[in-house]
């Protein structure tokens, strides 16, 4: 069967959302809006979930939601008629009856955007509003979810994360999934191989020129520039904006010696077979291969 819908996954601050305007500025016959993104609603969006089941979903708890997001995410699967992305924070697990929570593999694609995790580090710190330590105490925490709170209904579900080690593991060595891997840093600077590979994967045929056109009218300049026209709908609150830096490099002015090697240290298998293991990177680190 053809899949029409493709999830884009990524641990938060990954460049999910940046993918998402690059896609809308794609496939957008107007100019965008930057809380409008294409119909891309979050996996763990409540109204979609609430959609399918026919009730509020505040009534039941974390775990029985989960049990029911399977069947969810199957529906909203079979009712694609074009290809639908749809944005992603999970990691991909299977509950405790041994069903995916993302639904049956068989109905979806999954193009995951990984970004060093020296960068994410600052990025997530700014939206979580805590310290950059912190920060990579979140990262490295197997239990770390999102929206889990019972004090409150946020517009999400639950969603399980684990650490930044676990969730790209999650995604990207699990045979049953058919997954296209790009890399933020790549579609910062090498913009038109890396989205063609994405689109082509994704069962879409583009020309270079409106590619890049895309990419164009998605730089961070122009992003933070609709930001300040429009709040933008996801920023936390408590945040002075969403979009922060945008720089693949921006964490040798963030971060420092100490925090950088607990970051590789904890993560140095999966950033080698990523490319982000660099003569330039252990020396900032004080560390050796």
């Amino acid at each position: 069967m053809t899949k029409k819908l493709v999830w884009l996954s990524s641990y938060p601050k990954s460049g999910n959302t940046w993918l998402r305007i690059i896609i809308s500025n794609l496939l957008g016959e107007k100019e965008l809006d930057i809380n409008d993104l294409e119909a891309m609603p979050i996996a763990s969006s409540r109204y979609v979930f609430e959609f399918y089941c026919g009730f509020n979903s505040t009534n039941i708890t974390h775990d029985e939601a989960d049990q029911m997001r399977p069947v969810v995410n199957d529906l909203f699967a079979k009712d694609c008629e074009e290809i639908t992305f749809r944005k992603n924070h999970d990691a991909f697990q299977y509950l405790e009856n041994g069903q995916p929570l993302h639904g049956n593999p068989e109905f979806y694609k999954t193009i995951y955007i990984i970004r060093n995790p020296l960068s994410i580090v600052a990025s997530l710190a700014n939206h979580n509003q805590v310290s950059l330590d912190r920060a990579i105490e979140q990262m490295n925490k197997e239990d770390y979810s999102l929206s889990k709170t019972t004090r409150k209904h946020p517009g999400q579900l639950r969603q399980k994360l684990f650490s930044w080690r676990s969730h790209v593991k999650s995604w990207n060595e699990n045979n049953e999934l058919e997954v296209q891997t790009i890399r933020y840093e790549d579609i910062f600077y090498q913009p038109l191989e890396t989205l063609k590979k994405a689109f082509t994967f994704a069962g879409l045929d583009f020309t270079d020129k409106k590619i890049l056109d895309a990419y164009d009218k998605s730089n961070f300049n122009e992003i933070k520039q609709k930001e300040k026209q429009s709040v933008f709908n996801e920023k936390p609150p408590n945040v002075a904006s969403f979009f922060r830096k945008g720089q693949p490099n921006s964490w040798k002015e963030e971060l420092t010696q100490a925090q950088a090697q607990k970051v590789i240290e904890s993560n140095y298998e999966l950033m080698e077979n990523f490319g982000y293991i660099t003569p330039e990177v252990l020396s900032f680190a004080g560390l050796k291969k």
